[in-house]
């Protein structure tokens, strides 16, 4: 059975789950009329360590999240499911039938996606949130301004192999 904190602690921790900083869920709770900002600070922070104050903090924050995910609308879990559910239905293949007029029936001509650009879509969209996916600018030669004035390509793809060759 959890032990049950002072008035001042269990204040203390109800202000910090309303987002109070520790100072000030501090002061809230306690004298500190002749307390330093510092002292005050110290004391939190050690208030806070105290294994019974922090674990009554952990179950009432678990509390907490538990009743806003069961309040939320939707959650990243279904979101991510439905991209799923959406990637393997546009995967599904499909026969392409076409009706032959010599023999009078439908024949299979080939077979296709059911929706290739969704199913890339939802890809897209799953890498994105898995953070798969990682924009990178690659820059060469950046402190080095050329201007050619070239009357053919050959003559610029020389121009620019000698600098290279100087570069090296």
């Amino acid at each position: 059975m959890a032990e049950h904190l002072t008035i001042q602690r269990e204040g203390f921790v109800q202000d910090l789950l309303k987002g109070e900083s520790q100072r000030t869920s501090y002061k809230n709770n306690y004298k500190c009329d002749k307390m330093t900002g510092k002292n005050i600070d110290e004391k939190a922070c050690r208030l806070f360590a105290n294994p019974k104050v922090r674990a009554r903090y952990d179950h009432l924050r678990a509390k907490v999240i538990e009743k806003l995910e069961e309040e939320t609308i939707i959650t990243v879990k279904e979101v991510l499911k439905d991209y799923i559910e959406i990637k393997q239905a546009c995967m599904e293949k499909v026969n392409v039938v076409e009706f032959d007029k010599e023999t009078g029936k439908y024949e299979t001509v080939a077979t296709k996606l059911v929706d290739a650009q969704a199913a890339l879509k939802a890809n897209d969209s799953l890498g994105k949130y898995l953070n798969m996916f990682i924009d990178t600018v690659k820059s060469e030669n950046t402190n080095k301004n050329v201007n050619l004035e070239v009357d053919s390509i050959e003559e610029a793809d020389r121009i620019i192999a000698e600098f290279n060759k100087k570069d090296k």
